[in-house]
């Protein structure tokens, strides 16, 4: 009986399918990839609206210690207040262009900030700095990669000291 050379027809279905399974597999790595970068970049941003209302209320800490940055985030499309401020009116305004950013760059964003620990904010009387805590919460829903089912709320929680004292943030 001759000796056959080359490849058979089954060896080569085989060949075809392991390679598919392959491809398959690569397929699948890069969703999970892309999905994981979508989730980290929503955190990023997350973070850095945070941080940027940090500094806005660090710039601003008669509002702090009047409470006026307390509660839940305004709606993004109420129109700013108009200037020249007093403290209260900025820290309406920097609300407001927060809530827009955070309406602008995550699925559904909301979120509250809430001091607490501060001498007006305990009842005591209004000494600067505030030796107060405060804690921004921020929250987003993600979306599936279809776009179609809900893969859940997430939220991004930064705990820190607007004013005063040392700097003790916290992620």
């Amino acid at each position: 009986m001759p000796r056959q050379a080359g490849f058979t027809l089954i060896e080569s279905l085989i060949a075809i399918l392991v390679f598919a399974i392959g491809v398959l597999g690569i397929t699948a790595l890069l969703s999970v990839s892309i999905r994981s970068q979508h989730h980290a970049y929503a955190r990023a941003q997350a973070e850095f609206l945070s941080r940027a209302l940090a500094d806005r209320m660090r710039a601003n800490p008669a509002a702090v210690i009047g409470g006026d940055y307390n509660g839940a985030l305004p709606d993004p499309a109420e129109a700013l207040p108009a200037c020249p401020c007093n403290a209260a009116t900025l820290a309406k305004r920097d609300l407001i262009s927060i809530a827009r950013q955070l309406a602008a760059g995550l699925p559904e964003g909301g979120g509250e900030v809430l001091c607490e620990g501060g001498p007006a904010l305990s009842g005591g009387p209004v000494l600067a700095p505030f030796d107060g805590q405060c804690q921004i919460e921020l929250r987003w829903r993600e979306r599936s990669q279809a776009g179609l089912a809900d893969a859940g709320a997430r939220r991004f929680e930064w705990v820190f000291q607007p004013c005063g004292g040392p700097r003790s943030d916290s992620v």
